[in-house]
């Protein structure tokens, strides 16, 4: 729950907390399934987008056609409208009570439209497994993935939190570590709304999210100690 709720006020205060706890339990999903094949992998995080001019300093290798980018927002509208007719079932049943069986399948359908989009979102994790990002915006539209993050060519101090012990340092951009962990900076830095996911290979995992009150990009380090099977 403490990594659930980290992220969700990484999201910022723009959407009601419960809304980006829900996010947050999905971004979840797709972070596991990116830390589990241990390849090493990038999920970025955009705001919501409306124009392909929103998604700026990424250079794609594999772009998705809109009916790959919303795949798992279909699946997603149509999970909600089998809980909403769930849930009107279950109170028509207190007031006049229909076949059992029709509320058991419709209880049925809301289970597989939850275990589809769970499959969904480790399928999105598991495309980290080609060289390169995988890029979604916050309404869980999939871009696309195996993308090279571009970024400005500054140099400059990253605000860096260890989530296991809370000790807090400012460090070089340079002493971040390999390639993923620089331009993940670098990205974050030049798109401060966006919020960037780094797994090494070696386990670790990182956030790196802008710091709106110190106008800076901040990296919490050790994240893998509070992700686990959900």
């Amino acid at each position: 729950m403490e990594w659930v709720a980290l992220v969700a006020r990484a999201l910022g205060e723009v959407r009601p907390f419960p809304v980006r706890i829900a996010l947050a339990e999905r971004l979840q999903r797709i972070v596991h399934a990116i830390h589990r094949h241990r390849h090493g992998g990038t999920l970025v995080v955009v705001p919501t987008c409306n124009s392909a001019e929103q998604l700026r300093d990424i250079a794609w290798g594999h772009r998705f056609a809109a009916s790959g980018e919303n795949c798992v927002c279909n699946n997603l509208s149509e999970l909600e409208t089998a809980e909403r007719r769930y849930a009107d079932a279950k109170e028509q049943f207190q007031l006049r009570p229909p076949s059992g069986d029709f509320v058991n399948l419709l209880q049925s359908s809301v289970e597989a439209h939850r275990d589809l989009l769970d499959k969904l979102l480790r399928d999105v994790g598991d495309l980290s497994r080609i060289d390169g990002a995988v890029v979604i915006d916050e309404e869980l539209r999939v871009f696309g993935f195996g993308a090279k993050l571009t970024g400005d060519g500054e140099n400059f101090l990253v605000y860096s939190a260890d989530a296991l012990t809370g000790t807090t340092d400012r460090v070089p951009l340079a002493s971040l570590g390999g390639t993923r962990h620089q331009s993940a900076a670098r990205y974050v830095h030049s798109n401060p709304e966006s919020m960037v996911f780094v797994a090494s290979q070696d386990g670790r995992l990182s956030l790196f999210v802008w710091v709106v009150s110190t106008r800076e990009v901040a990296i919490v380090r050790r994240l893998e100690h509070y992700l686990w099977e959900v």
